[in-house]
């Protein structure tokens, strides 16, 4: 069987119509690309479809619905009295004293092991302090 009549097959079967849309999608973007290429450059209905085709695209490969944010897992503390607690519920001076231990443990032999995630986590906590000084007035 060809190769469109064994999609074809397979999409009235159910099986790989995942993989249909995107390559559909991924066609139609570089057909609009070819048009604008080969038509004038500045036609600015020729440039929309191609905009409008990568858009469909990137929302039919996208693992979320277009528009949405990709949740990230927000940072946690992986130790000591406040383990588990996102970084965004400690306080201005936990945050500090948090940072201060941490380039201590970065700097320390005896915990190398931990040095990348402990380079990660002051990392977060420095992100989370300048987010908190930039929204205060």
């Amino acid at each position: 069987m060809s190769d469109p009549l064994s999609k074809l097959k397979a999409f009235f079967t159910g099986k790989q119509t995942a993989d249909l849309v995107p390559a559909a999608a991924r066609q139609r973007a570089i057909d609009a690309a070819i048009d604008l290429a080969v038509g004038d450059i500045n036609d600015p209905e020729a440039f929309r479809r191609l905009v409008d085709a990568v858009a469909v695209y990137l929302g039919a490969t996208s693992p979320t619905p277009p528009g949405k944010p990709r949740a990230r897992a927000a940072p946690v503390v992986p130790f000591g009295p406040k383990k588990g607690r996102p970084l965004s519920a400690l306080t201005p001076p936990e945050l500090e004293r948090l940072e201060r231990w941490l380039t201590g443990a970065i700097h320390n032999q005896q915990r190398e092991e931990y040095r990348e995630a402990n380079l990660s986590l002051r990392a977060a906590v420095r992100s989370e302090l300048q987010a908190r000084t930039l929204v205060t007035p």
